[in-house]
């Protein structure tokens, strides 16, 4: 987007420029052609603009996600626990989920690979977890399907290990290896699991038996 507003800038910058420098050197229908002729060539520049804006937006979204993917490119999850539990209590207002979903808490720690991108911490409300034999994708596939990400289970309660002890996750933000604790709903048929940030995979997670949910 930066580069498209100063391409409009300079090229205002040199109509300007040519304009004045035709009219003082040049005879006024000279310059007049230059100019009809400039003004000709910046409309045809705006409807190509126009006419790909989309595709425009589209890539500089793309640049956007992959530096934020290549945070948990080459991930590992190091699994500690997961064990089934019930359903949460219903808060005020809510309604219950309309399709079964057998409970799971879990406790893993995220290590990103090193990497030299641009962007160091990743968002832990940006990753969920999808059925392990969930093919993988690429960014360029989710743009075309209009997705930022694969449809996947969202984690929720999430908590972080800090100074020896799970705190609510607050700050969304993290660098580095972090361990983190979370309830997530599957379906009853889900077997097995794995994290999903934006195009990367990794991990596995094999689920024990549920507990008979109530309700």
């Amino acid at each position: 987007m930066a580069k498209i507003f100063k391409l409009i800038l300079l090229a205002v910058v040199l109509f300007v420029t040519i304009t004045v420098v035709s009219f003082v050197y040049l005879k006024w229908w000279a310059a007049l052609l230059i100019v009809l002729g400039m003004i000709v060539a910046m409309l045809l520049g705006l409807r190509y603009l126009f006419a790909n804006i989309g595709k425009i937006f589209g890539k500089a979204m793309l640049k956007v996600f992959e530096v934020k993917s290549r945070v948990l490119r080459g991930a590992t999850a190091q699994l500690n626990s997961v064990q089934p539990t019930t359903a949460p209590p219903l808060k005020e207002g809510e309604t219950p989920p309309g399709e079964p979903a057998n409970f799971y808490r879990i406790d893993v720690t995220i290590k990103p690979a090193p990497s030299d991108g641009p962007m160091q911490h990743w968002d832990l409300d940006d990753l969920q977890l999808v059925p392990f034999d969930t093919p993988a994708t690429s960014l360029e596939k989710m743009a075309e399907e209009g997705k930022e990400s694969v449809d996947g289970y969202s984690l929720s309660e999430t908590k972080v290990m800090q100074d020896g002890t799970f705190v609510d996750d607050s700050a969304g933000k993290y660098q580095g290896d972090q361990q983190v604790q979370a309830l997530v709903a599957v379906p009853p048929h889900v077997r097995e699991l794995k994290f999903q940030y934006y195009a990367e995979q990794f991990g596995r997670i094999a689920l024990p038996q549920p507990l008979p949910q109530l309700g």
